[in-house]
C-alpha cells in the first residue's frame, strides 16, 4: 500500500478517505483481493502553507506523536463506535512513531505507511462486522426455530386471533356482513337455496299422507309408502307419517299388492306438511262382505277384513271390499274383526263372486251358574250359543240361597260367592267363599272367607264387597267390613268397619254406608268414602243420626229413614236434607252403568211385569224390554248390548237385547243366583 494521495483522491479529506475505506471493507459483494490505490507521498508544508482544515505536517523524526491530532472541528462530527464490550471513542489520529520509508518496486518512488491504517480502527471494524453477522445469523436461526416450533397456539387462541384480525380489517368485516345479508336475502327469495341452507344446518321436517281405495273411498292399511330415503306403512286410518325429512323436492312412491303404484314429486317445506291424499286403483281380484249385528241386524261399520297382508275396512253400510292379487291357492282364508264383536274366520273359494253376508256376534261371553250336572257349575257361552265352556266345577257343598255371581265391566273376570269351600265357623257353619275366576283361562282363586259376603259393585278392576264375620253376640266393631279388592294388584283395601251396616251403595267411585246404632267405636250416621283409597278420610254426611233404612230412589239419589223422619240426599252433596218418604220404602233400584258412563240400566216392576229401563241424564227413562219375571242381575256386554234374567214359572234363563233395535234372544237356561246388591 502506498502512502500519500492518489490522483483520484485529490480534494478528498482524510476523514472521507476513512469512510470510503470502511465502506469498502463492509461491502459483502467486493472481491477479497482489492488492489490498493497508489497513494502519493504527502508533501510536508509549513504551517503557514497548509490549507485551512488540514492537519499539521508530521515530522516523524522530531515529533514524538505517531499521528497528527484531529482538529476539534472534525471531532464534533465523529460519532463513537460501539462494540460488544466498550464504546470506541470518537475517531482520533494517534501519534505514532515515524515509519521507515519504503520504495515502490513499480515506480521506484519512496513510500510511507498509510496514516489511516490504524490497528485499533481495524479491530473496531472487525468487531462491528462480527456483531452484524451474529445479528443476521440470530435472526435466521429465530425464523428457522419458529418454523419448527412444535408448541403451536391453541384452537381457542387461533380463533380469537382470527376474529381479532377480521374485526380489525374493516373491509373484511363489512364484506362479511354484506355477504351474510345477501345470503339471507337469496335464501328467502329462492326456495332451492333456502332448502339447501336449511338442510345444511340440520333443519328437518315432518309429513303425513293418507292412502285410500279408489273404488270405496275407504282408507287402505299396510300400504308401503316411501318419501325420499324414508319408508313406512299406513296405519289403520290409512295414514303414513314421516319425521326427520330433508326439505325441498322429494320423490313419493306408494305401492300395495293388487293396486296400481303411484310415483310423483312432492315438495317438503318447513312444518308438518300434510300432503294431499293418494287414491290407489285396484287391479286385482275383489271380494265383497256385508256385515250386520247379530241382534239388531244393523250394519257394523267398525269392521276390518284381512287376508295375509291385505286388508279392507267396512263403510257406513257395513260393506267391505277386499282386493287380492292372484291368490296362490284355490282357497282363501279371511279374518273379520270389529270392536266389541267376536272375531270370525271364513274360508272360501278364490273363484267366488257372490257377496258374503255375515252376522257379527258381541265378543263378551255370558257367565252363569247351572246345575245341569247336579252341582252348581260355572259356565261361559257366546250369546248365539256357541263356544260353551265350563269355567269352574261345583264342589257339591254349595247352598242354593247363598250363591252370587257378578262379572267385571270388561268381562275378563267373574266374582263368585258360594259355600263351595271347606272352612267352617265355631258352630260348624260352612262359610261363604269369595272366588275370582279368569273368564279367558278358567283359572280361579279364593280371595276371602266369611259368614256372609255380599257383592256391592265392580268399578274398573276394583271389586267392592261387604264381609260379615262371626263375632260375640255383643256389639263388636269388626263384625262387618267394607272392602275393595284390586284384581290387578291382588290386594285388599279395608275402607270401613262397623258392628253392622244398615245400608251400603256405590255411586260414581264412592261408597255410601250407614253405621247402625250401638257400634262401640263409630258413631251412628251416614258416611262416604272413596273406592280407590284416594281421600280415604271418611266424610260424615249425617252425624249422630240413627238411620234405619237406606233406599236408592234414583241413579244418584237416596232416601234415609231416621227417628225424626225421612231425609233426601244426592250424591256429591255435603249434607242430607229433610224430605218425603219414597213411594216404596223397600224398592231399592240397582243402576248399572254402561261403558263410557253416558247411560245406565235398571229394572222396575210395573203392571205385574219386570221392565228393563234405559236411564239417561239428557232424556226420560226409555223402556228397552218388558217381560213377566224380568229381574236382576243385569249386565252390559257392550255399549249397546244388555243381558238380563227372566225368572218365572216356565223358565229361568238369561236373555240378551240390543238397545238400538231387534228382538231379545235367549242365551241359555241358568240357575237362579243373585248379583250386585244394595246391602241393607
Amino acid at each position: 500500500m502506498r502512502l500519500g494521495k492518489n490522483k483520484d483522491d485529490e480534494g478528498v479529506t482524510p476523514e472521507e478517505q476513512l469512510e470510503q475505506k470502511v465502506d469498502a471493507m463492509m461491502d459483502v459483494h467486493a472481491d477479497d483481493a482489492v488492489p490498493e490505490k497508489v497513494i502519493k507521498p504527502i508533501e510536508i508544508k509549513t504551517p503557514e502553507e497548509q490549507p485551512v482544515g488540514t492537519p499539521p505536517p508530521l515530522n516523524i523524526f522530531e515529533d514524538p506523536k505517531t499521528a497528527p491530532e484531529v482538529p476539534k472541528e472534525l471531532k464534533k462530527g465523529l460519532a463513537p463506535i460501539k462494540t460488544k464490550k466498550t464504546d470506541i471513542p470518537p475517531a482520533k489520529v494517534e501519534e505514532e512513531t515515524a515509519l521507515p520509508e519504503a520504495t515502490d518496486t513499480d515506480t521506484g518512488e519512496a513510500t510511507t505507511a498509510d496514516p489511516l491504517s490504524d490497528p485499533q480502527t481495524d479491530a473496531a471494524v472487525d468487531e462491528i462486522t462480527r456483531a452484524e453477522s451474529d445479528k443476521a445469523l440470530a435472526a435466521e436461526d429465530a425464523e428457522v426455530a419458529k418454523a419448527f416450533d412444535s408448541k403451536k397456539p391453541s384452537l381457542k387462541q387461533r380463533v380469537k386471533d382470527f376474529f381479532a384480525a377480521w374485526w380489525a380489517n374493516k373491509w373484511a368485516r363489512y364484506g362479511t356482513i354484506v355477504g351474510i345479508v345477501a345470503l339471507l336475502i337469496g335464501t328467502a327469495v329462492w326456495p332451492t337455496s333456502r332448502y339447501f341452507v336449511l338442510n345444511t344446518v340440520g333443519v328437518r321436517s315432518s309429513a303425513s299422507i293418507k292412502v285410500t281405495d279408489q273404488s270405496t273411498g275407504l282408507p287402505l292399511k299396510n300400504v308401503s309408502v316411501q318419501l325420499g330415503t324414508l319408508s313406512t306403512k299406513t296405519n289403520g286410518d290409512g295414514v303414513a307419517a314421516f319425521k326427520q325429512i330433508k326439505l325441498g323436492s322429494q320423490t313419493l312412491n306408494v305401492e300395495r299388492v293388487a293396486f296400481a303404484p303411484v310415483n310423483k314429486k312432492v315438495t317438503i317445506g318447513w312444518g308438518s306438511n300434510p300432503l294431499p291424499s293418494i287414491t290407489l286403483k285396484a287391479v286385482g281380484a275383489q271380494y265383497i262382505f256385508q256385515l250386520k249385528d247379530y241382534l239388531s241386524s244393523k250394519p257394523v261399520d267398525s269392521a276390518e277384513v284381512t287376508s295375509e297382508d291385505a286388508s279392507a275396512f267396512a263403510d257406513k253400510n257395513g260393506k267391505v271390499v277386499l282386493t287380492l292379487d292372484n291368490p296362490a291357492s284355490d282357497t282363501i282364508e279371511a279374518t273379520i274383526k270389529a270392536q266389541d264383536y267376536r272375531t270370525e274366520k271364513l274360508s272360501f273359494s278364490a273363484s267366488t263372486k257372490t257377496v258374503f253376508d255375515l252376522q257379527m256376534v258381541p265378543g263378551q261371553p255370558v257367565v252363569y251358574v247351572s246345575k245341569q250336572s247336579g252341582k252348581y257349575d260355572v259356565y261361559k257361552v257366546d250369546i248365539d250359543g256357541k263356544n260353551k265352556q265350563m269355567l269352574l266345577a261345583g264342589t257339591g257343598s254349595e247352598r242354593r240361597d247363598g250363591i252370587s255371581l257378578a262379572v267385571s265391566p270388561d268381562g275378563s273376570k267373574a266374582a263368585l260367592v258360594s259355600s263351595r269351600g271347606t272352612k267352617r265357623d265355631a258352630n260348624r257353619y260352612l262359610l261363604d267363599t269369595l272366588t275370582l275366576i279368569d273368564t279367558k283361562s278358567g283359572q280361579s282363586k279364593a280371595v276371602d272367607d266369611a259368614a256372609r259376603i255380599q257383592l256391592i259393585d265392580w268399578v274398573g278392576d276394583q271389586l267392592v264387597y261387604t264381609a260379615t264375620y262371626a263375632a260375640p253376640s255383643a256389639a263388636y266393631a269388626q263384625r262387618q267390613r267394607l272392602v275393595t279388592y284390586d284384581t290387578e294388584k291382588n290386594a285388599q283395601n279395608l275402607l270401613a268397619t262397623s258392628n253392622y251396616f244398615n245400608g251400603v251403595a256405590s255411586i260414581g267411585g264412592s261408597v255410601y254406608y250407614v253405621v247402625a246404632p250401638g257400634d262401640p267405636k263409630t258413631q251412628a250416621g251416614f258416611y262416604k268414602v272413596r273406592i280407590d283409597g284416594g281421600n280415604k278420610q271418611t266424610q260424615i254426611i249425617l252425624a249422630n243420626k240413627q238411620i234405619g233404612t237406606l233406599v236408592r230412589t234414583a241413579e244418584t239419589d237416596f232416601a234415609l229413614e231416621g227417628p225424626d223422619g225421612w231425609y233426601q240426599y244426592t250424591a256429591g252433596d255435603t249434607t242430607a236434607k229433610k224430605g218425603n218418604p219414597p213411594n216404596d220404602p223397600y224398592a231399592n233400584h240397582q243402576y248399572v252403568m254402561a261403558p263410557g258412563g253416558s247411560k245406565s240400566a235398571w229394572v222396575d216392576n210395573r203392571d205385574g211385569k219386570g221392565v228393563l229401563l234405559l236411564h239417561s241424564q239428557k232424556a226420560d227413562d226409555k223402556t228397552v224390554v218388558s217381560a213377566s219375571g224380568l229381574t236382576i242381575p243385569i249386565r252390559w256386554m257392550s255399549k249397546n248390548t244388555l243381558v238380563y234374567r227372566v225368572n218365572n214359572a216356565s223358565e229361568t234363563a238369561d236373555y240378551v237385547k240390543n238397545i238400538d233395535g231387534g228382538d231379545p234372544k235367549k242365551i241359555s237356561d241358568v240357575t237362579m243366583t243373585s248379583g250386585l246388591v244394595i246391602n241393607y
